[in-house]
């Protein structure tokens, strides 16, 4: 079975310094904050090595890591680009953007998402240095080029990715669903706690995706999340691991044996998440 990682970030140059440097921020370490899923860190994770990341990858059967930049976090879109041609064919790059850029938030988004090679975009409204709710007006230019151009829409929403759970609320993306209808948008965290609530819209509205991640393991509501996976929405589910918060096997396996009923399983481990990002199957 193929496996697409939609969120990893890989311990590579600026993409490494923004996940394991964050002053202030020590309880997100991934060593302190994996056993409060009841998980693990991987030793690549521990060491912050790129080969052992490989070898971890290969083990697990993770077949391609979507890397979604975090502008928050001081990481660089252009690495990007130096972690493909480093190891070509292991990674899809989504570009991180600021919507407090401005009128150069459009055009890395056109340089990195429209012009360049990245397959999506991601946005972290609530980690922005002015916080932002993911329907503030500011954004909806870059919404509005996405949906015109097909761009892929990840939005960090949920878990600890913004001052106060309001900013989570599931009410701002069922309006940002209704406003740009087929604008594709993945809810990273997957709108964790709003568990139930979020799994609605996913229903209701055909554009949205959810991507738990860490979110399902070991916490309130993954048992809503799971029935919602099997049944309700079994193609807008999508397998994330957030390494390095755990580790890339443990999260697997986790999936693996979380419950998923076996036809649903290759959906939210790769079919789900290579639809929409329009990865195709090489022909025969």
């Amino acid at each position: 079975m193929k496996i697409l990682d939609v969120r990893t970030r890989p311990p590579f140059g600026s993409i490494r310094d923004g996940m394991f440097n964050n002053p202030g921020r020590e309880l997100f370490e991934p060593e302190a904050f994996a056993p409060r899923f009841g998980m693990s860190v991987g030793e690549s994770a521990r060491q912050r090595s790129m080969s052992l990341f490989i070898q971890e990858m290969d083990a697990a059967g993770i077949t391609l890591g979507a890397v979604l930049i975090r502008k928050s976090t001081g990481m660089d879109n252009n690495d990007l680009a130096r972690l493909d041609a480093a190891y070509p064919g292991r990674f899809i790059g989504i570009a991180g953007i600021d919507p407090l850029d401005g009128e150069e938030a459009l055009r890395e988004t056109e340089h990195f998402a429209l012009k360049g090679a990245c397959r999506g975009i991601l946005l972290e409204p609530g980690f922005c240095s002015t916080p932002l709710y993911a329907n503030d007006q500011r954004i909806y230019p870059i919404y509005e080029l996405c949906q015109q151009h097909g761009i892929p829409v990840f939005l960090s929403f949920g878990g600890y990715v913004a001052p106060d759970l309001t900013y989570n609320s599931p009410f701002i993306i069922d309006r940002l669903a209704l406003d740009f209808p087929s604008l594709k948008l993945v809810i990273a965290h997957g709108g964790w706690p709003f568990v139930t609530e979020i799994c609605h819209v996913a229903f209701n509205r055909e554009n949205v995706y959810l991507a738990p991640d860490l979110y399902t393991m070991n916490v309130p509501g993954n048992r809503d999340y799971l029935a919602s996976a099997n049944y309700f929405i079994p193609e807008k589910f999508l397998f994330g691991t957030a390494y390095p918060c755990v580790s890339m096997q443990e999260a697997v396996d986790y999936y693996r044996n979380w419950g998923l009923r076996p036809e649903v399983l290759p959906k939210v481990m790769y079919q789900n998440a290579a639809d929409v990002l329009g990865i195709e199957e090489p022909s025969e």
